[in-house]
């Protein structure tokens, strides 16, 4: 069994159709807090770092967070971040590709690098 911790209910249907395809045995629990993100909207303060931190603690067993806006306190609490190792294997793939920056939790603008491939490397998407 794994817990998935998201903050929009798409993801765990997302996630339900990819285990359904490629490991239909799984069991997922969906931990979804779409007020988790909204708090986070002006930063992630202590309250709200206590309760990500104590949904997660509270889990028996793995837990992944499927959000980056709160996947570095949910990472300190114990949980596996999906995008960080998406994006180590996506580098290990070799071949091109286009670094973004992609700002969380505004106003104090954490920046999170990801990595996305392109098809055609001698023009980079806009």
């Amino acid at each position: 069994m794994i817990t998935l911790l998201h903050t929009a209910q798409v993801h765990a249907d997302t996630f339900d159709a990819l285990r359904d395809r490629i490991a239909p045995d799984t069991r997922l629990v969906h931990l979804v807090r779409p007020d988790f993100l909204k708090r986070a909207q002006g930063g992630i303060d202590a309250a709200l770092a206590g309760d990500i931190g104590a949904a997660v603690r509270a889990v028996s067993g793995p837990v992944l967070c499927t959000c980056t806006t709160i996947g570095a306190v949910a990472a300190d609490a114990g949980a596996i971040r999906i995008d960080a190792p998406m994006m180590q294997a996506a580098a290990q793939t070799g071949g091109r590709f286009c670094w973004s920056i992609v700002w969380t939790a505004p106003p104090r603008h954490r920046a999170t690098c990801c990595a996305r491939r392109w098809t055609k490397p001698k023009t980079l998407p806009r």
